[in-house]
């Protein structure tokens, strides 16, 4: 099933093109737009094995393509809460239903990417208290194989983390109550081993202090807005380390 969606406007700027679907990418003025509108539909159309993309057509204006498995399209109603969240999804033109002199595409099945295999099950827990961005997150984690908790509070966070076994921790910077750097502090207090590994999504990293602490600390970190592969880059680093140093762990062990 291929659903488009055309405008007869001047186009999207190439700049903004590559990155229109970056989750917290906006170019509405500071508290207007979130930047999540498009990510979250990514993330939905993702969710149920298909694509979406965006073009601007030589003869003008812009082009939202989606594309879904046929399988799919009587699963898609359970999405629809993310959509009710999307502040900057494009409303459908009447100017797409006059357009007949454009080809209509094929539907095909999309393939959804297999999940890393060495990961399927890893635990992660995700603190942040943004709903919207948790979950966001979360969809993108959990698309990729691995068991996602999210907390909004850092506070209960902290406490789950003392409690079960995770296996990585991704942290907002910025919270009421406790922030992420008293959580990390927390948890550095109690010499938990998630200290280790523990990354920051931020958008906060220009700010001096944030900065200082991220270097004092050696701690790696997601910068707003960030890619979706960026975000998944660096948790499949943090987990691959973690891996590799327990093997070498055993080995030593076994040695002696």
């Amino acid at each position: 099933m291929v659903l488009q969606v055309i405008d007869d406007g001047p186009g999207i700027p190439q700049a903004i093109l590559a990155r229109i679907f970056d989750p917290f990418f906006t170019t509405k003025p500071a508290g207007v737009g979130t930047g999540l509108g498009l990510a979250i539909v990514l993330s939905v159309v993702r969710e149920h094995g298909g694509q979406v993309s965006v073009s601007n057509p030589p003869e003008g204006g812009s082009v939202f393509t989606v594309e879904l498995p046929v399988e799919a399209e009587s699963s898609i109603e359970p999405g629809r809460q993310f959509l009710d969240e999307a502040e900057d999804v494009l409303p459908v033109s009447p100017v797409s239903a006059g357009r007949k002199d454009r080809p209509q595409p094929v539907p095909r099945a999309v393939p959804q990417p297999a999940p890393r295999s060495s990961h399927r099950g890893t635990r992660v827990l995700v603190v942040e208290d943004e709903p919207t961005v948790a979950r966001l997150i979360a969809d993108v984690l959990e698309d990729e194989g691995l068991h996602v908790d999210v907390l909004l509070d850092g506070r209960e966070a902290l406490d789950r983390a003392g409690r079960e076994p995770f296996d990585l921790v991704i942290c907002d910077m910025k919270m009421p109550g406790l922030d992420g750097q008293n959580f990390y502090q927390s948890l550095a207090r109690a010499r938990n081993p998630l200290q280790e590994r523990f990354l920051f999504v931020t958008g906060d990293v220009i700010a001096q202090q944030t900065q200082e602490f991220l270097e004092r600390n050696r701690l790696p970190h997601v910068a707003k807005p960030f890619r979706v592969e960026e975000l998944t880059e660096k948790v499949f680093s943090l987990l691959d380390g973690h891996l590799a140093r327990g093997g070498r762990a055993a080995a030593a062990e076994k040695a002696h």
